[in-house]
């Protein structure tokens, strides 16, 4: 026998009762999940709000635009849950699904909203529907398509509509004034220079030239006069060290081998002051003196060392009052009575 669980109602088996029960708690989970889903976005049955676009203004053409024109439009009413200032929060884009050169379309787009349609081709155009983004890349919207008639940009009384247009001739556009001013100041000082240039040239060689034609010179006066040459270079002005150093070297290896006889220049200082020790006629305070004058010398020539400038400045003089000290005597000749010099 069925028990009823309430005696002044319709009679309820127990059975049918846990049923209506079960039926009801999920009845209640369902409505929770699909009213989560709505408020989390995740339901692609509603379609995305669309906004009509108008035109602004024409940048170029009648007013019945024609291919080539470019249609400044905007989108209008803009209202959407969670976007206070449209202009600032949204941008347009490009749906991946058109083709806008297949449409007849080119599209500059700006801030705020605007953008310039530029028509193609003639005839009565539909710009299609674009995507409005929010700042995450979201899509929040749509803009609805407008159709646009455009006139072709070719008068209908062209007896040839399909030909290009001649090119025009060249124009001819006068030359600046100020540039033609410049260049020629640039050339009178480029001239100016030559010439100083060239003067100043001309009177080293002169004086070098002077110096070279002196015929018949000693060892000590060749070697006087390359100091001289070398001194007007002016190389230790130039931090020039090395070259100066080896240089005074080369000239005083020059004087020291035709003055002793020796193959100086090949040698190195040690080689000669050794073949100098050989020789009787040279004191052994002048060898002691040149030997101290050439490894000052080589510190310089082959290492970094850099001298100060009270040696670099005084190390011609030194090698002039070297040369002055051993030169050679003129010998003295008595014939009849009468003195005369000879070299």
């Amino acid at each position: 026998m069925e028990k009823q669980l309430f005696g002044f109602f319709e009679p309820v088996h127990a059975e049918n009762f846990r049923r209506i029960h079960w039926s009801g708690i999920w009845f209640l989970i369902l409505s929770f999940m699909v009213q989560g889903l709505l408020q989390r976005g995740y339901c692609d049955t509603m379609e995305p709000p669309s906004f009509a676009v108008e035109r602004v203004e024409s940048t170029q053409g009648p007013q019945v635009p024609q291919v080539g024109d470019g249609l400044q439009l905007r989108v209008m009413g803009i209202v959407l849950p969670g976007i206070s200032d449209p202009k600032a929060e949204l941008k347009l884009d490009i749906p991946s699904n058109v083709h806008l050169q297949e449409d007849g379309w080119e599209l500059e787009f700006s801030p705020h909203l605007d953008f310039v349609a530029v028509p193609l081709k003639p005839g009565n155009l539909t710009l299609p529907s674009l995507v409005l983004k929010n700042s995450e890349g979201k899509e929040v919207g749509r803009t609805q398509p407008l159709s646009i008639q455009i006139k072709s940009a070719i008068r209908e009384d062209d007896p040839q509509p399909k030909q290009p247009v001649d090119l025009e001739p060249p124009v001819g556009v006068q030359f600046p004034l100020w540039i033609f001013i410049s260049l020629g100041v640039l050339f009178v000082l480029f001239i100016v220079a030559i010439s100083y240039w060239m003067f100043r040239w001309f009177q080293k060689r002169k004086r070098i030239n002077q110096l070279l034609l002196v015929a018949q010179l000693k060892e000590d006066e060749v070697a006087i006069r390359d100091l001289i040459l070398l001194d007007e270079l002016q190389m230790l002005k130039k931090g020039q060290f090395k070259t100066h150093y080896f240089r005074v070297s080369e000239i005083l290896k020059a004087y020291v081998g035709e003055r002793y006889r020796l193959d100086a220049l090949e040698s190195t200082t040690q080689e000669m002051i050794s073949l100098l020790e050989l020789r009787r006629d040279t004191g052994d305070s002048l060898i002691r003196t040149l030997e101290a004058f050439f490894n000052k010398l080589d510190r310089v020539k082959f290492t970094d060392h850099i001298p100060i400038s009270d040696e670099s400045n005084g190390l011609i003089l030194e090698a002039k009052e070297f040369i002055v000290k051993t030169r050679r005597q003129p010998m003295v000749l008595q014939t009849s009575g009468v003195q005369t010099r000879a070299t």
